[in-house]
């Protein structure tokens, strides 16, 4: 229907086989590693990652985003806001420095949590909207800042991208890019 805004499938067809980079950006390969992992992602990892987040990380994470929005948009109505927590932002055909990859973790990581906590893995507040609770919640925060870092590594400097893959180094592994 015309005022619709999803598309139903019932089967599909793989046309073509993209590589990471295609979809991911030119980091792609280490992205899809780390996308790869949340399906498996247990509650012990997932605490974790969460315990091991760095008191300056949603700080880097933000000074992060607002690099990349002064380069796509200097005039951006964002830049003075924290994006702490921000998936998206839509400059022209652009979403983010990575793509799609921060919403892509963002429904992996809500989906894992259900999966493996049940309904116990979220609540709704009271305007509906759908919230991860601990530990999903700071896994979901760990692997943002993770794909942050190995996905747009010249928004960071070297100490700004330690921190940010921290958790994910020191709970999961390296990417290998492989």
């Amino acid at each position: 229907m015309a005022y619709a805004n999803y598309t139903r499938a019932t089967a599909v067809v793989v046309v073509e086989e993209l590589t990471a980079s295609s979809l991911l950006g030119k980091h792609g390969v280490l992205l899809a590693e780390v996308l790869g992992r949340i399906s498996t992602l247990t509650r012990d990892e997932a605490f974790a990652l969460s315990v091991a987040l760095q008191p300056q990380s949603r700080e880097v994470y933000s000074n992060a985003w607002k690099k990349w929005l002064t380069k796509v948009d200097g005039n951006s109505v964002y830049l003075g806001a924290s994006q702490e927590d921000t998936l998206q932002i839509r400059v022209g055909h652009e979403v983010s420095p990575v793509g799609y990859a921060l919403s892509l973790v963002s429904s992996m990581i809500l989906n894992r949590g259900q999966v493996v906590n049940g309904p116990a893995a979220i609540t709704v507040d009271e305007e509906g909207e759908i919230e991860l609770q601990s530990p999903w919640s700071g896994a979901a925060t760990a692997l943002m800042h993770a794909t942050m870092a190995y996905g747009a590594p010249d928004l960071l400097t070297l100490e700004d991208a330690v921190v940010l893959k921290f958790p994910w180094d020191t709970v999961m592994k390296e990417p290998t890019g492989s």
